[in-house]
């Protein structure tokens, strides 16, 4: 019949198609991807979703599209920018961790201590991995990705924790205050007490002891204690009392310059808004300002702090400087409808 006799066009007419784009596909442009591991850089769940937070957000992006375009790789750059969101933005430049965090959400009822535990688990192995194109861009890509997420990332992590710091030490010179009342009424009350016990005349018999004794409570139980034991009594309370005020106030003079140190780190970073500003210069200004602290109690807090500061950047370190590069076969299948040829 008819159809017998056009067989072979009819076949032709079925395959041809998927050969057509399966010949667009392979020939095209491949997309290559390059990944970091990062061994030390260890999170738990709410502190790898402040980060991607602080990356994807538009001020960091923007960084990277300016490092990009400076460095010739505009194609890159309008991608970034071009991005419909985080879930786009991903196709491009991804993290992972290992092992993967619990869903606490979908779990069944736990013991609420289980769960805190559940929450504190952090990762084991980090991961950044950049796709792009063409294959002799990609570590250069890679490459300025890597120095935003190593080097300009931390500020954000820096700049938040200097907030919470500067609340902690308000809320405990705050709770000084509240108490200080208090306290200076509690001791001239004592000290009243002890002046009039002080003034109390009482006969003393040839051993030099008095036979007039005071009530004195002891936990639950009353004991009558001759009138110097209440006299003793009150004096060591009353030094105890001034050395809490003393101490108060020590910690409170403390406290107030903490708070203008870490202000006064916070107005660096805040103040910094070139895109070349990093981790580093940072240090660079702390070190500076070690060197001229004159009051021991802030110089050691600065040392302590410039210590976990450098902690911090060695954790970003990947485990080697030159990872392989790797072809996606068929990426042009999983692109966008916008980016394939004839769209």
């Amino acid at each position: 019949g008819v159809v017998w006799r056009h067989k072979y066009l009819i076949i032709a007419g079925s395959i041809l198609p998927t050969l057509v784009i399966g010949l667009i596909l392979f020939s095209g442009t491949r997309q290559y991807k390059l990944t970091y591991t990062y061994s030390n850089w260890k999170l738990d769940d709410k502190s790898f979703e402040m980060f991607l937070d602080g990356f994807y957000s538009g001020e960091n992006l923007d960084r990277i599209i300016r490092k990009l375009k400076d460095k010739g790789f505009e194609k890159y750059a309008v991608s970034i920018g071009n991005a419909g969101g985080r879930k786009s933005l991903q196709g491009l430049m991804l993290f992972e961790v290992w092992p993967p965090y619990m869903n606490i959400s979908k779990m069944k009822e736990k013991d609420a201590s289980e769960m805190g535990e559940l929450q504190k688990l952090t990762s084991l192995l980090d991961k950044m991995t950049v796709t792009a194109e063409p294959q002799s861009d990609v570590a250069a890509i890679a490459s300025i990705v890597r120095n935003n997420v190593e080097n300009v990332t931390p500020l954000f992590d820096i700049e938040r924790e200097l907030i919470a710091e500067i609340n902690e030490y308000k809320t405990k010179m705050a709770l000084i205050e509240e108490n200080r009342f208090d306290l200076e009424l509690l001791l001239k009350t004592k000290t009243n007490v002890l002046a009039q016990l002080k003034d109390i005349k009482v006969e003393v018999s040839d051993t030099n002891e008095t036979n007039f004794a005071l009530q004195f409570n002891i936990g639950d139980r009353s004991e009558y204690l001759p009138l110097g034991y209440h006299i003793r009594a009150a004096e060591i309370g009353i030094v105890e009392l001034k050395e809490n005020v003393r101490q108060g106030e020590e910690k409170y003079a403390y406290y107030k310059e903490l708070v203008a140190l870490n202000e006064k780190l916070l107005a660096e970073i805040r103040s910094s808004n070139s895109s070349e500003y990093t981790v580093g210069h940072f240090h660079s200004f702390l070190s500076d300002l070690a060197g001229s602290s004159e009051k021991p109690g802030v110089e050691d807090y600065l040392a302590a702090y410039i210590k976990k500061l450098e902690n911090r950047m060695l954790s970003r370190v990947p485990v080697t400087d030159t990872p392989k590069t790797y072809s996606l076969a068929g990426v042009l299948a999983r692109r966008p409808a916008s980016l394939l040829p004839g769209f």
